[in-house]
């Protein structure tokens, strides 16, 4: 699949059936929904309300996302408002979680409990969780100076430990997770020598990280944190990867494009 088309399209999540890839489209202050079980892939921009039959809900270039495990709701990032939006995937629906102002928001990861996101504040410097059901940070890691230039988050599939690319670094770090809490003295590189990293997902035993500046995706194993190959997807730059455990889906903002290939 290439689907192209997209105004800077910048996130990805896989509905928990497979059956749905959602995207962040940036310049067009859309999500689109691209069905992967059927026939051409069709597209379908989603219906954003602040209330049933009321009127649309506008967001702000949506970066990162994320989707619940029943797909119920969809957590989008709003780089340009410093917020995250709330979407009811059965009615539309959209809130903004009352939390403090983020500092461009880029990539999202839920909680094992789904009670929590973490997020990349891109230009904060830092990591933070914060309750789905808003109020305060409930933790927040930020170097003491400017050492760190998160872009994207993800949760391990065990639940305990998160990933954050940065960008700052071409490395790939790690913050230890215990009881759903990030454990904000706990970060460690677990890998380095990317090209601007930007998303990682993980499949098995193996990280997938995207390199934008390198036009490829790179295979590491989880435990060593060893480069186990690299993916040339050029002429791309990737941004935001997602999986369903087979493929790996990636954004590529410059010519509008999302594409999918099989997981080596």
């Amino acid at each position: 699949m290439s689907a192209t088309g997209f105004k800077y399209p910048q996130g990805l999540a896989v509905s928990a059936d497979g059956k749905t890839l959602y995207v962040a489209d940036a310049n067009s202050n859309s999500v689109i929904e691209i069905a992967l079980d059927q026939a051409n892939y069709p597209e379908h921009t989603l219906a954003l309300v602040t209330s049933p039959g009321g009127p649309s809900y506008t967001l702000s270039s949506p970066t990162g996302i994320a989707v619940d495990g029943t797909s119920s709701t969809l957590y989008i990032a709003n780089f340009s408002a410093g917020t995250i939006s709330a979407v009811d995937l059965s009615n539309g629906v959209t809130t903004t979680l009352a939390l403090a102002a983020l500092n461009n928001p880029t990539g999202l990861s839920l909680s094992s409990d789904g009670l929590s996101l973490y997020v990349a504040s891109h230009g904060g410097g830092a990591v933070l969780q914060v309750p789905v059901s808003g109020g305060a940070v409930t933790a927040n890691y930020r170097p003491g100076t400017s050492v760190l230039l998160p872009w994207d988050v993800y949760l391990a599939p065990a639940g305990s430990k998160l990933y954050v690319t940065d960008t700052l670094n071409n490395a790939l770090g790690s913050l230890s997770i215990s009881a759903g809490t990030l454990q904000t003295g706990s970060y460690a590189t677990a890998a380095t020598g990317f090209n601007e990293p930007m998303g990682v997902v993980q499949i098995g035993s193996y990280l997938f990280v995207a390199n934008y500046q390198g036009q490829s995706i790179s295979k590491v194993d989880a435990t060593t944190g060893a480069l186990v190959k690299t993916i040339s997807v050029a002429p791309n730059q990737p941004f935001f990867l997602a999986t369903d455990g087979t493929n790996l889906y990636f954004t590529d903002g410059n010519d509008g494009s999302v594409n999918e290939i099989k997981a080596p």
